[in-house]
């Protein structure tokens, strides 16, 4: 068997991937071991056990998480302490880290690596807003949010198709290689969830060319990526008649004179017929 060396959290170990839907192998003194396909089911099941909520951020219990696949594996329980970085490592889709750039959606389509893609949408603002909800609970003066849930709800709405290798793609996104669906995940946290500030459009951080922006999404009703990604001569031409466009004339202020009342116009009983311009006392 022909081994590679990998180094994880300044460990050596020697490993076989051998490829998407494989087995990893691995070699510990003069034993072989054999990790298993970790499946996207396999991965929720263990967050459901070992990942919690504190205060502002998630936590993992990664020595926990990490047992599950050794002993889905058959592992010799005398070797998991020293392969908890291995086997999280294997979790986090060695197979197709040979392939580091963000995975991009082109005409609704995501390659996944293996032959595998998925058709994916992203989430209108109505669903976003009702996933969200959904997944956050009222607990005393406190709220309690359900991350899990809603990545699950973001994988079930967002996924149209799968596509690829039958033995790969048969059995649903649950049976298929977890490390598959965390490129799923980039593409679809990209498409429907908020994006950091620091990593949203640069240009809309110009307060001028914001503004800019703004207009010109006013003008076509095309989002501000619209306007971004079209041709730059055609958004040179329109912003010139933009600026030539004569100016709408302001309507004139009506202001109404007060009615002065008196007589028997003043009286809380009168009843008063009006005709024509209201004749002064």
């Amino acid at each position: 068997m022909a081994m590679q060396e990998v180094r994880i959290d300044g460990r050596p170990y020697a490993v076989d991937p051998g490829g998407v839907g494989q087995p990893l192998r691995a070699r510990v003194g003069a034993d072989e071991v054999v990790l298993p396909v970790w499946t996207w089911g396999d991965h929720r099941r263990a967050l459901r056990r070992h990942l919690r909520v504190e205060v502002d951020r998630l936590v993992l219990d990664e020595t926990g998480y990490a047992h599950e696949l050794l002993q889905l594996g058959s592992v010799d329980p005398a070797h998991w302490d020293e392969l908890v970085p291995l086997a999280l490592w294997w979790s986090a889709g060695a197979a197709w880290a040979a392939d580091p750039s963000e995975p991009q959606v082109r005409d609704g389509w995501v390659s996944l690596g293996g032959g595998v893609r998925a058709r994916v949408r992203g989430w209108s603002w109505r669903e976003r807003l009702t996933a969200l909800r959904e997944c956050v609970t009222e607990e005393g003066s406190h709220w309690s949010v359900d991350p899990l849930a809603i990545v699950e709800r973001l994988v079930d709405m967002g996924v149209v198709e799968l596509e690829g290798p039958g033995k790969l793609v048969a059995a649903g996104l649950d049976a298929l290689e977890v490390g598959l669906v965390h490129r799923l995940l980039v593409a679809l946290t990209r498409l429907s969830l908020p994006r950091p500030v620091a990593e949203r459009e640069p240009l809309l951080a110009d307060p001028r060319l914001a503004g800019a922006i703004l207009a010109l999404c006013r003008a076509l009703r095309w989002t501000p990526s619209q306007v971004l990604e079209a041709p730059a001569s055609e958004i040179d031409e329109l912003r010139a008649l933009l600026g030539h466009e004569p100016a709408q004339p302001r309507a004139a202020a009506v202001v109404e004179r007060p009615v002065r009342r008196g007589g028997l116009h003043a009286h809380p009983d009168a009843v008063v017929l009006v005709f024509g311009e209201e004749a002064r006392p």
